[in-house]
């Protein structure tokens, strides 16, 4: 494969265009810098001229093929590439954009050349290296990055066929997962909230006019035969003292375990102190979601679990997906403690009033929601799997260490729906 080589800003309009202050729009779609994690954009703000201030950042104007680069730490992978803007998108001053002038070069390709982890590693050195208060790029940090690209754009369109494809299928599978999540809540709330689980003829329980009684605690009624408990009734919580690994720790003895915190996965390392099915809730009380509610992640297999996050397990094991959604349902403010820095402690998490449903209710529960959660592992794990060969496609397909035609077959395969693929 022939190359050449291109520098950036020859090839390129940095920050081409900016809206004035003196003309502004009548409304603007906003994009902020937060808001896209490698091509993913989670949300985009509609603002009214008349109605809303827009933010000061809000300047930078975008077109079709515009890739968008955050400067603040570039290790966290604010970046992405607008194939189709809607009308009147602006994105943040946090963001160097990046227009193509050189028309044998494919814009795809281009995004996917410039988002290389080796070229993320490297300018994330250099925003460390700045004298600034948190890690940053100028624009022409950027601009003077010299890549090496194939000279025939067709070459460059199968390579990035091939990454988007890996793509595509990676953001299947996340929609997949969003639906199973939203149908295993959707159930929960059916069942232990509105009481309309199946009775014995199989018809709602409550909208049947199935037997309630008042439950002087809730000051509510609830199905007869269902009782308050203390949450720890229904729970262990594990104790055990989990150090904080720092970055540069994980960096050391990095591996295939997940290493959990508060959050999220922060990295993944060669040890594990937890090898089940578990549920995390943050420690700290000031983390939860807009509704008040603690932010909860479910677990599995080999983990790491530093000393931010309560690792919960349901006492029956095969109660963990209600233990899992029943968690998410209870307010942060009732179980916080401290005035300065707010906690969650496990005596206030264990003496939470809960409803425990019937034993039979919960078997049905369980019998559906288990293998909701399966499906869900099995398509986190193959997105794990699909990454991780994106990632390790990428400089080989661009360096011309491997072809396209290479992988031309599994790669079909990968794209259909509901197919695996496992690197060997």
């Amino acid at each position: 494969m022939n190359n050449r080589k291109i520098t950036i800003n020859k090839v390129c309009k940095l920050n081409r265009e900016t809206i004035r202050s003196n003309n502004q729009p009548e409304y603007i779609n906003y994009l902020d810098t937060g808001n896209i994690t490698r091509n993913k954009i989670e949300e985009i703000k509609r603002l009214i001229n008349e109605i809303d201030k827009y933010p000061s950042r809000a300047q930078r104007k975008v077109q079709k093929n515009t890739i968008i680069y955050s400067t603040v730490r570039p290790e966290q992978e604010h970046f992405g590439i607008i194939e189709d803007p809607i009308d009147n998108l602006i994105v943040s001053t946090g963001f160097t954009t990046l227009d193509l002038i050189d028309d044998t070069i494919d814009a795809k390709y281009f995004y996917y050349s410039l988002t290389n982890k080796s070229i993320t590693d490297y300018l994330n050195v250099i925003a460390s290296n700045n004298v600034t208060s948190y890690p940053s790029l100028n624009p022409n940090d950027i601009g003077d990055l010299v890549l090496k690209i194939p000279s025939s754009k067709t070459e460059q369109q199968k390579i990035a066929k091939v990454l988007s494809d890996l793509d595509a299928k990676i953001e299947l599978n996340n929609t997949i997962n969003d639906n199973l999540e939203h149908m295993a809540k959707t159930l929960y709330d059916y069942w232990f909230v509105q009481f309309d689980f199946p009775n014995a003829d199989g018809k709602p329980y409550k909208t049947s006019e199935g037997k309630m009684v008042w439950n002087e605690d809730l000051k509510r009624e609830i199905p007869v035969g269902w009782e308050m408990k203390n949450l720890g009734d229904l729970i262990n919580i594990f104790d055990s003292k989990r150090i904080p690994l720092s970055r540069s720790q994980r960096e050391q003895r990095i591996g295939s375990i997940p290493y959990y915190g508060a959050t999220s996965i922060m990295g993944y390392v060669d040890e594990h102190i937890f090898d089940d099915d578990y549920i995390l809730l943050a420690e700290d009380g000031s983390v939860m979601d807009e509704n008040g509610f603690p932010i909860v992640q479910f677990i599995w297999g080999k983990t790491w679990v530093n000393n931010h996050a309560h690792v919960i397990q349901a006492k029956n094991i095969t109660n963990n997906e209600f233990v899992f959604q029943l968690v998410k349902t209870i307010s942060v403010v009732q179980i916080i403690t401290g005035s300065i820095q707010l906690k969650i402690n496990q005596e206030n998490l264990r003496n939470v009033k809960v409803i425990l449903p019937d034993k039979n209710i919960l078997k049905k529960f369980s019998r559906i929601a288990i293998p909701i959660r399966k499906k869900l592992i099995n398509s986190i794990e193959e997105n794990q799997e699909l990454a991780s060969l994106r990632d390790w496609l990428l400089p080989m397909l661009m360096n011309g260490q491997v072809s396209v035609g290479e992988f031309e077959e599994e790669l079909r395969m990968v794209a259909e729906s509901g197919v695996e693929y496992k690197r060997s």
